[in-house]
């Protein structure tokens, strides 16, 4: 279903999960509608979709953490990346603390994925309507 604009975007996701889109999600909507577009069934095997929050909590040992937009949020992610890759950069090329931080949630499961030690997000595997499955990789 293609929404109309942000607020139509919002009122559809409300009907469908309680919740409205952020902003950035309704930003990025044209580049997943591209990939999604490009995907085949076969490409499954080496495309996947990564949530830094989710890869996060995993890190994490299944809990959820505080909001990135906190100090504590932020120095338990930098913790957790230090744990895996070392001391990471404060800063670099202008990009947001966080963004740095979100980058290296995704190389770890990037890294898993490779091995094969993923977990996929639900556990009980789901298609979209041309066969794809529909997943979050930790």
């Amino acid at each position: 279903m293609d929404a109309r604009d942000y607020a139509d975007a919002c009122a559809i996701s409300r009907a469908a999960t309680g919740k409205a889109i952020s902003k950035q999600a309704w930003h990025i909507l044209p580049k997943i509608r591209e990939l999604d577009t490009a995907l085949s069934v076969a490409d499954h095997e080496r495309v996947i979709e990564v949530h830094p929050e989710c890869s996060f909590a995993a890190m994490n040992g299944g809990r959820v953490l505080p909001s990135k937009r906190t100090a504590d949020g932020l120095a338990l992610r930098r913790a957790l990346t230090t744990t895996h890759f070392g001391p990471t950069p404060s800063a670099l090329g202008g990009a947001r603390i966080d963004d740095i931080l979100d980058a290296y949630a995704v190389l770890w499961t990037a890294e898993r994925f490779a091995r094969g030690l993923h977990l996929e997000i639900p556990d009980r595997r789901q298609h979209d309507s041309r066969g794809i499955p529909m997943r979050i990789v930790v």
